[in-house]
C-alpha cells in the first residue's frame, strides 16, 4: 500500500481576499502506519483528511493511493467522524451492516463480518439494541465497527473521541491501538490533543495555524502499548507542546481582544490565602 499527498493546496476566496487553508503540502504514508495530524483550530487538518477521503477536491496537487489518483470517495478509504452519524431507527447490527448492504454484500456474509467486528469492539451483546440505548462511547464503537467492515486499507479518523469523557476516551484509545495492531490498517488520525497524538501515533505531524503548512514532524519511537503516565511519553509531549505553543498563540491573538496577552498569568485563587482556615 502506498498513499501520498503531493503539493496539496486548498484555496478559499471571499469578496476581499483569497486565503490558503492548505498550501503546497506533501506527505507520504506507509502501509500499516499510524499518523496523527495535530494543530490548532483552522489549521487545515480536517480539510486535508477530507481531501484524502475524496470528500473535497484540492485547488491543486493530487492524492494517490497505490499509484492511482484519488478523485472521489472509495471503499479503500473508510472515514470515521467526530459525530458517529448512526441511524437511530436501526439496531446496532443493522447500523454496522449498512455500508455493506449498500455495496450489495450478500446477507450471510455481511452478518458474519458485522458480528466479527462487533466482537472486536466488545459489543456483541448489544447487537439488537437501538442507538438511543447506548452511551456515547458505545456509539463510537459501533461507528468504528461499521468503518472496519469495509476492509479498507486506510482508516481516516477526524477527532472521533473529542466529545467523550476522559475515562471513556482512555478506554477507546487502548481499544483502537489494539485493533490497529490486529488489522494492520494505515490510520490517519486528526486531533487537537497532544497527549492523544503521542500516545497513538508512529508519527505526529504538527500543522501551522496560518498559511496551511507543516510546521514540524515528530517520529515517536516508543514501544507499545504506551502508558500516558510514562516519563518518556511525557518528555515527547512536552517537546510537541513547545512546538505547538507558537501556533496556538497565533490563533488566540487573532480571536481575542488586543489587550489579551499569552504570557499573563492571572491568579484566580491563591492556594495559601486560607492557610490554616478551620484549624
Amino acid at each position: 500500500m502506498s498513499l501520498s499527498a503531493t503539493n496539496i493546496s486548498k484555496k478559499y476566496s471571499s469578496k476581499h481576499k483569497q486565503s490558503y487553508i492548505l498550501n503546497n503540502i506533501s506527505i507520504s504514508f506507509k502501509k500499516g502506519e499510524f499518523v496523527c495530524l495535530l494543530g490548532p483550530s483552522g489549521c487545515g487538518k480536517s480539510t486535508l483528511l477530507n481531501i484524502i477521503a475524496g470528500l473535497l477536491k484540492p485547488s491543486s496537487g493530487e492524492i494517490t493511493l497505490n499509484g492511482k489518483k484519488v478523485t472521489e470517495v472509495g471503499v479503500d478509504r473508510a472515514v470515521m467522524f467526530q459525530e458517529c452519524a448512526l441511524f437511530p431507527w436501526l439496531t446496532v447490527i443493522d447500523n454496522v451492516e449498512f455500508g455493506m448492504k449498500i455495496a450489495k454484500v450478500p446477507k450471510k456474509e455481511r452478518r458474519e463480518k458485522a458480528l466479527k467486528y462487533l466482537k472486536m469492539v466488545h459489543l456483541t451483546k448489544f447487537q439488537n439494541c437501538y442507538i438511543s440505548e447506548l452511551s456515547g462511547g458505545m456509539k463510537q464503537r459501533v461507528a468504528l465497527a461499521r468503518a472496519l467492515t469495509l476492509d479498507s486499507e486506510v482508516l481516516l479518523m477526524d477527532e472521533p473521541f473529542s466529545a467523550l469523557d476522559s475515562q471513556t476516551k482512555d478506554i477507546l484509545q487502548k481499544e483502537l491501538e489494539k485493533i490497529w495492531w490486529e488489522t494492520k490498517k494505515t490510520i490517519i488520525f486528526v486531533t487537537h490533543n497532544v497527549e492523544e497524538a503521542v500516545l497513538l501515533g508512529d508519527r505526529v505531524i504538527v500543522m501551522s495555524a496560518n498559511g496551511g503548512k507543516i510546521r514540524k514532524e515528530f517520529k515517536i519511537e516508543l514501544g507499545r502499548p504506551r502508558e500516558s503516565q510514562s516519563i518518556d511519553l511525557s518528555y515527547i509531549v512536552a517537546q510537541v507542546k513547545k512546538e505547538l505553543r507558537e501556533e496556538v498563540e497565533r490563533v488566540a491573538k487573532g480571536e481575542y481582544d488586543n489587550d489579551w496577552n499569552f504570557e499573563e498569568d492571572t491568579i484566580l485563587h491563591d492556594s495559601d490565602f486560607d492557610l490554616g482556615a478551620g484549624l
